[in-house]
């Protein structure tokens, strides 16, 4: 006998017994949990128990599932990596070019013949 799946309705480990109908003992299998829809009212035989094809494609798609989110979570961190060491290099380059842009704007405001702190410049020319 093969290991038995939990109730598909409560959760809770079917009791099993034999049954006689017409003659033929068969092993079969039932919930007697008080609490379940299907309580005592189904007797399935062991094999159609633990056959549940609807549970068994879902398992095997969230398998699949489990396995591209993996994958994609991989993916995504090596991309941040490098969207991080990119960015340090943009972010740099960002930085250089305010400050040119600020220097620039400086000499405009002081006008060619002014130094950085805004004295004028004795040209030896």
């Amino acid at each position: 006998m093969s290991e038995l799946k939990p109730c598909p309705f409560c959760g809770g480990m079917p009791k099993v017994n034999d049954w006689t109908l017409k003659g033929i003992t068969d092993k079969r299998c039932f919930c007697d949990n008080e609490k379940c829809p299907v309580y005592l009212s189904k007797t399935i035989a062991i094999d159609d128990w633990n056959t549940r094809p609807i549970e068994d494609a879902l398992n095997a798609r969230i398998a699949e599932l489990e396995a591209e989110n993996k994958w994609l979570k991989a993916k995504y961190e090596r991309l941040k990596a490098i969207a991080e060491r990119v960015g340090l290099i943009i972010d740099n380059a960002n930085d250089e070019f305010l400050r040119e842009l600020q220097s620039i704007k400086l000499q405009q405001k002081r006008g060619p013949d002014l130094d950085e702190w805004g004295n004028r410049r004795h040209s030896n020319e």
